[in-house]
């Protein structure tokens, strides 16, 4: 059987000529070969765009020539402009998205129906889920009816599921031609191309490689590579060709980007230390501004990004108040009124002027009835959390209250009764031994108290904080 290896730019290395059956396949797959069915071919994957693997195509004719094909070759080495490459690229990523998004078309459609057969069949089974009657003629239908809802039903969930997986990857494939063209991606594969470039130039020149310094002589000790000769050296020659292509391309791109306002272009000289930064939605200060990076500071560190990767930049604060502080000192006009506060004498009257103020102050009557304000409303919240907090110790033991629980304990010992209420032993002693307990806020606190009106001798200032609000 007569095979064909081909090779173009625009559709890669395909293999024609095959058929099932014929022992192509098994011998295809062990040399990494595809079967593409939208082709109706073999073809070789990454292919399309790049030079010929001459080394795989031979090997693979190889191995099919002893398995007893006739192969041929028809190898294309002409390349097409990136412009072409990328422009065929957008279209066939199109008609992917528009492939993905017609599957998950379908297969909504085909969930809705799976979902539609798993009502009918659950319509089918006996209303208000009524058991399944061992012994009765109706319990092989009534099984059977079941065995069917039930496989509706996980046929209806699959459905959904590959439903919502195609769903999400037609979203992701409309994404995939933005994300090429991403201003900090188109970036970093310029990047990736000039790194590519300078590295074949030096294996087309030569280079000299420094591995370590003699310590003595100082003497560079390393590895010397000669230029590349012969088939090597046009090889090399036509891959920088291609490299340099894809540069002028991706360069243009750039340029429009950065002229319409999608990209930024920073460099050392726009970029200074101490100045901010955006990276990634992020904040940073900067601390050095290099030839291709420049160096910020984080909360772990420091860290280097491309200017690249820089979205947007604000000059350094700290430099605008030097400026302003700069102007002051050549016009002193400015801060003549600021002299006086400058003695440390005149500094320490003031502060001295300004606590005698506060103490005289705390004798208004304005101000200590602030104070007791401030006062009772502070009491009042921690009362309130202490009685909540009684309470609830108190009826996790089954007691209403604690005046109830102290109450129903006393014949008990303090340890008992702490033990059957939740209250702590001093609580239940201060309790018992109380002169006239009352209630604040639903707290049971006790004092001595006279018959009737304020203690005597005691004010708001000295009253414990606790008692304010019950008088």
């Amino acid at each position: 059987m007569s095979l064909i290896i081909v090779h173009s730019a625009a559709e890669g290395t395909l293999v024609w000529g095959t058929s099932r059956g014929d022992g192509s396949a098994e011998i295809l797959k062990t040399q990494r070969w595809r079967w593409g069915r939208d082709l109706g071919a073999w073809f070789l994957p990454r292919t399309r765009d790049q030079r010929p693997n001459r080394a795989c195509i031979e090997r693979t004719a190889q191995v099919l020539r002893e398995a007893g094909f006739t192969v041929e070759l028809d190898l294309d080495d002409r390349t097409r402009s990136v412009a072409t490459v990328e422009a065929d690229r957008i279209v066939r990523q199109q008609q992917r998205t528009n492939q993905l998004q017609e599957q998950a078309d379908r297969a909504a459609v085909a969930a809705d129906g799976a979902w539609i057969a798993a009502d009918v069949a659950a319509g089918k089974l006996p209303p208000m889920g009524e058991p399944i009657k061992i012994g009765h003629h109706s319990e092989q239908r009534h099984r059977r009816a079941a065995e069917r809802a039930q496989a509706a039903l996980t046929s209806a969930l699959d459905a959904h599921h590959q439903a919502e997986e195609a769903q999400c990857r037609a979203e992701t494939a409309t994404h995939t031609t933005g994300a090429r063209y991403n201003p900090t991606t188109v970036a970093n594969r310029i990047d990736t191309l000039e790194a590519d470039a300078r590295a074949l130039q030096r294996h087309i020149d030569g280079q000299t490689h420094t591995h370590h310094r003699h310590p003595g002589t100082g003497q560079a000790i390393g590895d010397t590579a000669a230029p590349a000769t012969g088939s090597r050296r046009e090889q090399l020659t036509d891959q920088l060709a291609q490299i340099n292509d894809q540069l002028a391309y991706w360069r243009q791109v750039r340029a429009d980007q950065i002229a319409t306002g999608e990209a930024t272009h920073h460099d050392s000289s726009t970029i200074n230390p101490g100045d901010l930064v955006q990276v990634s939605r992020r904040w940073y200060r900067v601390i050095r501004a290099n030839p291709k990076t420049v160096s910020v500071a984080t909360n772990t560190g420091r860290r280097t990004t491309p200017y690249s990767h820089i979205t947007n930049h604000q000059p350094n604060p700290d430099g605008l108040r030097q400026q302003g502080r700069d102007r002051m000192l050549m016009e002193p006009h400015r801060t003549s009124h600021l002299q006086a506060y400058q003695d440390a004498s005149r500094l320490d009257a003031m502060r001295e002027e300004a606590i005698a103020s506060i103490r005289a102050t705390q004798d208004y009557e304005t101000v200590r009835e602030s104070q007791a304000q401030a006062r009772r409303s502070g009491v009042r919240a921690m009362v309130s959390t202490r009685a909540d907090q009684l309470a609830t110790l108190v009826q996790a033991h089954g007691y209403t209250d604690p005046r109830q629980a102290v109450e129903q304990t006393r014949a008990l010992s303090v340890r008992d009764a702490a033990a059957a209420t939740g209250l702590s032993k001093t609580t239940i002693r201060r309790r018992r031994n109380a002169a006239d307990p009352f209630d604040v806020g639903g707290l049971t606190v006790s004092c001595d108290r006279p018959d009737s009106g304020p203690l005597r001798g005691v004010d708001d200032q000295t009253l414990p904080a606790r008692l304010i609000d019950a008088w």
